[in-house]
């Protein structure tokens, strides 16, 4: 049943496990105020009986065949059960009879779904997971254990023939047996650790460019019967990635770094996507470097917090593109990339009382508790939380030192040359010398450090004749491997696997995949959080 207002109070551990916007568990109440949909995995899921007269198919796996299994009884426990049916949907079983699905019917392994013209069907596996097959789709389960009192044995493959679905895992692939869920698509595999997906396989079938699709039907109420649906009228979706957009990676770390995302903190690792609106501090003797989508690089020094507040970059319109990023405590080095160079006004580095705006440079800054009086530079500084002075080091280009709440001008501060911002309301000055701080800085110049932003950051997705996999990650994170070769995903990115062999992150997710409305939040989460 839907959870009530009332359900989202008291102790973390008795609420039910609902995913936020990047995978994360999240009060119900909090999802409903920013209209998020939320989707429930059982901390014990119940065990699916089997169907009614249903046959155990004898030729399949033993060891597959005991993936429904419960703690219960393993033995006679289903894999899978078809929660929503819409349209025509086919079920071959592992010994090749084959019949319409309805509701409320059993999968096991080796069986396989097909959906017809405007058909979709939702089932819903032992351990929580729930998968959406849109029209024209073919399906197998090709094999499934789940046994709550021992996690290292979990495995759920999924072969995708054709067509495309839409999936939320559930416990198997969030305990004990890292690799235990896959998703096979031709010569592709795709690892899944936690997460809501898209797949879809093209074989020059599919519209990636963004042309008119079908609208998707509505999904039935439960307990209802699904009808046959008539052909629905075409509409396009023109809405955005389903996904918040990553902003920058992790390319340097050394220590300890963590981010606080969706109120949770966890420990950042190289190469780890970050969103706007995480904040990152470092341990002391620790430092990170982040390459953003327009190039621009960022090093994090030791003992030091940051929050990428805002960020948008499009190089088809450079007006448009901004970068405010606020120093909390510590230190940063930035060399800006091309918002700093085409939007320069549209890039700012503040703090709680300072703001810097540049004109295309390169820079250092750390904050202070005080500063020193008249020009010279201080004996000693160190970091220090950013409710004080600003001090800044100008290496190239040139920025401007402003306080909040001074009705002076914006102080230039030109190349190779150092300024101080005092605490609110006071004056900005240039320094005689450079503080010792800056001169002492062992942490990598950001310009200095290698980036490749295509690899990054993606490519183009393919022309709309391409076949190949399409695969779009909206919560967790996601391997799409092909041969030697592997790219992994994270919540908003979206990938492409052709016939080179080669799989490649795409910078932007195709319509293929984010603009189907059979694979749409709308179509999928709809009663999707219960207890």
């Amino acid at each position: 049943m839907p959870l009530s207002p009332a359900g989202a109070a008291g102790d973390v551990k008795n609420w039910p496990a609902c995913l936020g916007p990047r995978g994360l568990r999240v009060a119900h109440a909090a999802l409903l105020a920013a209209g998020l949909a939320c989707t429930q995995v059982q901390a014990q899921p119940t065990p699916l009986a089997p169907e009614p007269g249903a046959a155990t198919a004898p030729g399949a796996n033993s060891a597959a065949n005991s993936a429904a299994n419960s703690a219960a009884n393993p033995a006679e426990a289903s894999a899978a059960r078809a929660i929503a049916v819409q349209g025509t949907v086919f079920i071959t079983r592992a010994d090749g009879r084959r019949s319409t699905l309805a509701q409320g019917s059993a999968l096991n392994a080796g069986d396989t779904l097909n959906t017809t013209r405007n058909s979709t069907v939702r089932i819903r596996f032992s351990d929580g997971g729930e998968t959406l097959l849109r029209p024209e789709t073919s399906m197998q389960v090709q094999a499934y254990r789940f046994d709550a009192e021992q996690p290292e044995a979990d495995s759920l493959v999924l072969r995708l023939l054709r067509g495309g679905l839409r999936a939320i895992t559930g416990q198997i692939s969030k305990r004990g047996n890292a690799d235990a869920y896959r998703l096979n698509i031709n010569t592709a595999t795709v690892g899944i650790r936690g997460t809501d997906y898209s797949a879809r396989l093209c074989a020059a079938d599919c519209d990636v460019s963004g042309a008119a699709q079908p609208a998707a039907p509505e999904t039935p109420a439960a307990n209802q019967p699904a009808t046959q649906p008539t052909s629905p009228p075409s509409s396009l979706n023109t809405r955005g990635n389903s996904g918040p957009p990553v902003v920058a990676r992790v390319v340097l770390q050394q220590g300890q770094i963590q981010v606080l995302r969706d109120s949770l903190e966890r420990p950042l690792a190289p190469g780890a996507a970050l969103y706007a609106g995480d904040r990152l501090s470092s341990a002391s003797g620790a430092h990170a470097v982040l390459a953003f989508r327009d190039n621009t690089r960022v090093t994090l020094n030791p003992a030091s917090a940051i929050e990428l507040t805002q960020y948008s970059f499009n190089p088809a319109r450079p007006e448009a593109s901004s970068f405010l990023t606020r120093l909390l405590r510590g230190g940063l080095r930035v060399a800006t990339g091309l918002i700093g160079k085409d939007n320069p006004r549209q890039f700012k580095v503040q703090t709680p009382t300072s703001t810097v705006g540049i004109r295309g440079t390169v820079f250092d800054l750390v904050c202070g508790d005080t500063h020193s009086s008249g020009a010279q530079p201080p004996p000693a500084l160190a970091e220090s939380e950013c409710d004080r002075s600003l001090y800044a080091l100008t290496r190239q280009g040139e920025i401007g030192l402003s306080t909040e709440g001074s009705a002076a001008p914006e102080l230039p501060v030109p190349a190779e040359r150092a300024g101080v911002a005092a605490a609110a309301g006071g004056a900005t000055q240039l320094l005689d010398g450079v503080p010792d701080y800056f001169l002492r800085q062992t942490t990598p110049q950001p310009e200095a450090v290698a980036v490749d932003i295509d690899q990054l950051f993606g490519s183009e997705p393919p022309t709309s004749d391409a076949g190949g996999i399409f695969l779009l990650v909206r919560d967790g994170r996601v391997t799409l491997a092909q041969a030697s070769a592997e790219v992994t995903l994270e919540a908003g990115e979206s990938a492409y696997a052709g016939p080179l062999g080669v799989p490649q992150r795409l910078i932007s997710s195709p319509a293929v995949l984010d603009r189907d409305p059979f694979l749409s939040d709308r179509l999928f989460s709809n009663n999707m959080c219960r207890r």
